[in-house]
């Protein structure tokens, strides 16, 4: 889908924000829990959830991205989410095997 047609679309717009929010908001949840399971100390960054630093590093710049799509609605630019939707997500399914991989699963 072009920028324009996104930029249009009220619907899918709509959605695919929304998505981001929670996919990025399960990603906190699963390295929390995962930091919780270990006993070890309540994180500062994501470099203190096992997976790489690059990609905690990476990581970092989405959950920026969940707290403005959480928090600062009234003023999120389209095209910022159009550009993560188009960049980011390997950045998730990075985080999903790195997780598997480090549970073993």
């Amino acid at each position: 889908m072009s920028l324009d047609e996104f930029l249009h679309n009220h619907q899918i717009y709509s959605t695919v924000e929304r998505d981001l929010e929670l996919a990025i908001t399960c990603i906190m949840d699963i390295g929390n829990h995962i930091i919780s399971a270990m006993d070890l100390p309540e994180p500062e960054t994501y470099a203190d959830i096992p997976i790489s630093q690059e990609l905690a590093r990476k990581l970092s710049g989405a959950v920026r991205f969940r707290n403005i799509l959480a928090h600062e609605y009234m003023d999120i630019d389209r095209r910022l989410v159009y550009k993560h939707l188009q960049t980011g997500l390997g950045d998730l399914v990075e985080f999903i095997y790195g997780i598997g991989k480090f549970l073993g699963i």
